[in-house]
């Protein structure tokens, strides 16, 4: 499934892939999509703790508007990879039945860093 839908899918084990994202976010910034938190039902940020789905939302929405009023628009780039992970754990869901994790980083590197129970969403793993 993810070999027919992205350009670079780098298979990293039985049940994790790498996807470079970066084509599909530039033709989304060019759609200039009005997201909303909506747009993020299971998106939860690394580094933070959520007891509750309100806590989740309130980090999640703060993010999204900080990162649009960001000057370089760099986190603008992880707004648009989040939103684009939750599309694919969405597909996933819809053709396989499973649940994936996922998680984003500017780069394979920094996202091993990221410890896996805390994924923000770009190694996707089943």
């Amino acid at each position: 499934m993810l070999n027919a839908n992205f350009k670079l899918v780098e298979k990293a084990s039985i049940d994790e892939a790498y996807l470079d994202l970066t084509d599909d976010i530039q033709r989304l910034k060019e759609q200039k999509p009005q997201l909303t938190i909506n747009d993020f039902p299971t998106t939860h940020l690394a580094g933070f703790t959520t007891k509750t789905d309100d806590d989740r939302i309130e980090i999640v929405n703060k993010w999204l508007n900080d990162c649009q009023f960001d000057d370089e628009k760099r986190n603008y780039d992880l707004v648009l990879g989040a939103y684009l992970v939750e599309q694919i754990r969405k597909k996933v869901k819809e053709e396989t039945g499973f649940f994936c994790s996922a998680g984003i980083a500017r780069n394979k590197v920094t996202k091993s860093l990221i410890p896996t129970q805390c994924n923000l969403l770009f190694r996707v793993r089943f």
